[in-house]
């Protein structure tokens, strides 16, 4: 599969990042690398990220027939739909070779392929549901996407997505994003799911349960491990400067699902 400059550069960034000590502690090894979704009660970062995958399978009324899960990191995801799904029907897409082979190690008896979100390389009414988590906001385009997650969901087919918006600005300096992906409220995100073709369409703002919550648990974990002495000055100063930058460009978070037409 070619890759773009932007996906080079999207691979390197994340393959450090994920892969890096200081986010496995946070995640306490679950390999999970998401905001999560946060209860007032959620205990850790490796929890509300149990509860996203809860969160949006909520979307997908019947959990049945097979599942591709698009741009599945390290496979924690994958795992989560194995208590809905036998193996045989979860099939695990990315860009990046390095998670894929955690992937291929964690769950073994699923289907992991390299593949670009936005040019799926499977027939038409091949799937009974498509999940995403946090990936979207990198593609060129979220509606090329989802343009051919309708074309390979069945009839009735569903799909569940965890998505954040981030402002126009942000998306036109950062190299790892793509101006024309920019929406700019969950009311937009609602109509370019119904414009590609879906219906039944929910989009839920859960800016406060993910984008806010996984915010103030990250500072207060880097403060931690600064104090402990598990992170360095320059290491603790480089990981907060890349936090408030995320927080600052962060303007929404959202659940989002449709179905395709009958």
């Amino acid at each position: 599969m070619a890759i773009t400059d932007s996906q080079t550069e999207i691979n390197a960034t994340y393959n450090e990042t994920m892969f890096s000590k200081l986010v496995e502690d946070y995640y306490n090894g679950s390999d999970n690398y998401n905001f999560g979704y946060w209860e007032e009660d959620t205990p850790d970062a490796s929890a509300a990220s149990r509860n996203l995958v809860a969160r949006l399978l909520d979307l997908i009324p019947e959990k049945t027939g097979r599942i591709l899960d698009v741009a599945c990191g390290k496979g924690a995801t994958t795992l989560e739909l194995l208590q809905y799904y036998p193996a045989s029907n979860v099939t695990g897409i990315n860009i990046s070779e390095k998670q894929l082979n955690r992937c291929w190690t964690k769950a073994p008896d699923c289907t992991f392929i390299r593949m670009d979100a936005t040019d799926l390389k499977f027939a038409d009414n091949t799937f009974d549901a498509v999940i995403c988590v946090e990936a979207a906001f990198h593609f060129n385009t979220r509606e090329q996407f989802l343009a051919e997650a309708l074309r390979v969901l069945r009839p009735g087919g569903r799909i569940a997505l965890a998505d954040l918006l981030t402002h126009q600005q942000a998306e036109r300096t950062n190299r790892m994003r793509f101006p024309q992906n920019y929406l700019g409220s969950p009311e937009a995100y609602h109509d370019l799911l119904r414009k590609v073709g879906f219906d039944t369409v929910q989009v839920i703002d859960a800016t406060v349960e993910c984008n806010d919550r996984h915010h103030q648990h990250l500072f207060r974990f880097l403060l931690d491990c600064l104090a402990e002495g598990r992170l360095d000055k320059a290491h603790y100063v480089r990981a907060m400067r890349r936090l408030l930058w995320v927080m600052l460009t962060s303007e929404y978070y959202v659940l989002a699902g449709g179905r395709k037409p009958e």
